[in-house]
């Protein structure tokens, strides 16, 4: 399935009801990669076909892959002050506009700027991590934050995405140690491919999973470059979707940068 025309999306969020999910690649930064200083993050998207098997195929995914790099139908670009990229990475705010190949927004995330001097997740946090969707338009589509913690969890890191008046639509759960599709451990890497992270209704059921995949033994593997599968729930709206997006974004600054920079000795 190619990727939806420019032409034929609306300036909304309702292009995110024509597919099972969104495939996200970080480009790689060389700067980055020679001098270790954290850059702005650079996204190109593709979108996972409606009837994609889930779990996504390894043979679909280098598709994606491939799509995601030459043929992107959206791409985003952090926009952030490079003194909290450099000194506060884990908490710094930014503006994420995505926007088509014409250079048209379709939507925001945005992240304020929110320190926390006792961050040791997922045992303890003192201040929320936050991110908010907003349409072309400015208008606030949804909100989504980490649960605080104090001593209440060893392993697995909650976050909720909620709709504009602060109502529970999706919590996802983020594990070190296992998922509902095995275990997380060392993941994403050559040992374990698959950083996996289960979406719950408001009723606490499981109703998908998304991942985080291997990029392979190359430059993008060795410098842990970001490629993720986004899977949204059937029957889903397009606003609904937003703020599954939002969330999956929170995870991926909050969870999957933070590990990065833990492991480069930031």
């Amino acid at each position: 399935m190619a990727p939806p025309s420019a032409q034929v999306m609306s300036s909304s969020v309702d292009f995110l009801g024509t597919m099972d999910g969104i495939f996200m690649k970080q480009q790689m930064e060389v700067l980055e990669a020679l001098t270790g200083c954290e850059t702005k993050n650079r996204y190109h998207l593709t979108p996972v076909p409606q009837g994609t098997p889930d779990p996504t195929p390894k043979e679909w995914l280098k598709n994606f892959k491939q799509n995601a790099q030459y043929q992107p139908f959206m791409s985003a670009k952090e926009e952030s002050e490079c003194f909290e990229r450099i000194c506060c990475s884990p908490f710094r705010g930014f503006n994420l506009p995505f926007v088509d190949t014409y250079g048209r927004a379709f939507l925001t995330v945005q992240r304020p700027f929110k320190c926390d001097c006792c961050y040791i997740p997922p045992c303890y946090t003192c201040t929320q991590q936050e991110v908010k969707v907003t349409d072309a338009q400015g208008m606030t589509l949804a909100i989504a934050r980490e649960r605080s913690y104090c001593c209440t969890s060893c392993c697995t890191r909650s976050f909720d995405a909620m709709d504009a008046t602060g109502n529970l639509i999706y919590t996802i759960q983020a594990s070190e140690c296992s998922s509902s599709r095995g275990c997380n451990v060392f993941a994403p890497s050559c040992c374990n491919e698959s950083y996996d992270v289960d979406v719950l209704d408001a009723q606490g059921k499981l109703i998908s999973t998304s991942s985080w995949v291997f990029p392979g033994c190359n430059c993008a593997g060795l410098t842990e470059v970001t490629n993720s599968v986004l899977r949204f729930p059937k029957n889903a709206t397009p606003q609904q979707r937003a703020a599954l997006l939002g969330g999956m974004l929170l995870v991926e600054y909050a969870v999957i940068e933070f590990r990065t920079q833990k492991n480069n000795n930031n």
